[in-house]
């Protein structure tokens, strides 16, 4: 399969802002709890999307557009909260890379769902993503949870079964295998930055409502102490989306998602040592380079 210059651009391009959108939040995370910090970038966000659909000539939409865009809103604001929080109390290199599960959720639900049928080669990528997983967490999570007894297995084993950040990592991805092609079909019925501003504007006011709901409006405050990385967040985020979007109208679906996994594997655990200073093993690198690899199996 070959892929143009174009294609290959726009996916590395949206690769980096969505690592820089990660580190961002998690940034923010010591300024702002998840919900307020979703409802402010979403916020914020739907102005430039606004002025993408001006830019790009309005909106054409036709009816079927809402369906599959209002399920991609809804999981996407959930699929964020759970990132947000994930990303606050656990390191950055071992949750990121959890991510690679997504396409090995989105395999398994269509054969246990629609009786589709994955290539033994896309069973083989499953395994090697679970494994990767594991060894990951094995090598750093567990260890740093389990504390004094980390040398143990059996503490290792209760570490990773409990530990909360793997665990929204883990639901992030299920439910960011669902987006993906509930927004290839949205974009074949609207137009790409039609579908960034809904989302952008559905996610702001669905939050909004959230806030208002729980007495909770005043959380947002937050943001005075945090201006820095909210306009570095705002910025990654609108660039991630609209270079996603016009990567999944070039190539299919699955090429994006393997490039971009993989590339997000690695600047995760980079990241995680140049700016927090978490350790970069070669255990850590090993891991997410082999979930990198069954994503390729699974999907390409």
């Amino acid at each position: 399969m070959s892929i143009g210059a174009l294609p290959l651009l726009l996916i590395a391009a949206s690769s980096l802002s969505s690592s820089g959108f990660d580190l961002s939040r998690k940034l923010l995370g010591r300024h702002l709890k998840p919900l307020p910090m979703v409802f402010l970038l979403t916020l914020a966000s739907a102005p430039l999307f606004a002025a993408a659909v001006a830019f790009d000539g309005g909106a054409r939409i036709v009816p079927a557009y809402y369906p599959p865009a209002t399920a991609s809103l809804l999981l996407n604001i959930v699929a964020n909260l759970a990132f947000i929080q994930s990303v606050r109390i656990a390191p950055l290199s071992l949750t990121v890379p959890l991510l690679s599960l997504t396409p090995a959720f989105t395999t398994v639900l269509g054969f246990l769902v629609l009786g589709e049928r994955p290539a033994a080669g896309a069973w083989l990528g499953i395994a090697l993503v679970v494994a990767g997983a594991f060894w990951l967490h094995w090598a750093g999570g567990g260890a740093a949870a389990a504390g004094e007894g980390a040398r143990r297995p059996s503490r290792r084993l209760a570490a990773l079964a409990v530990h909360p950040g793997a665990w929204l990592m883990a639901t992030t991805a299920l439910l960011w295998s669902l987006t993906i092609p509930l927004d290839k079909l949205a974009i074949g019925r609207a137009t790409a930055p039609f579908h960034g501003l809904f989302l952008m504007v559905g996610g702001a006011l669905g939050t909004f409502a959230i806030l208002v709901a729980t007495g909770r409006l005043g959380e947002v405050r937050g943001i005075r102490g945090a201006w820095a990385p909210f306009a570095t967040a705002l910025v990654a985020s609108t660039l991630d989306l609209g270079f996603q979007l016009a990567a999944i109208r070039l190539v299919l679906v699955s090429v994006v998602e393997t490039l971009k996994r993989g590339l997000g594997n690695l600047l995760a655990v980079a990241l995680g040592r140049l700016v927090f200073g978490e350790a970069m093993t070669w255990q850590k690198v090993a891991a997410a380079v082999l979930m990198a690899a069954g994503v390729a199996l699974i999907l390409l």
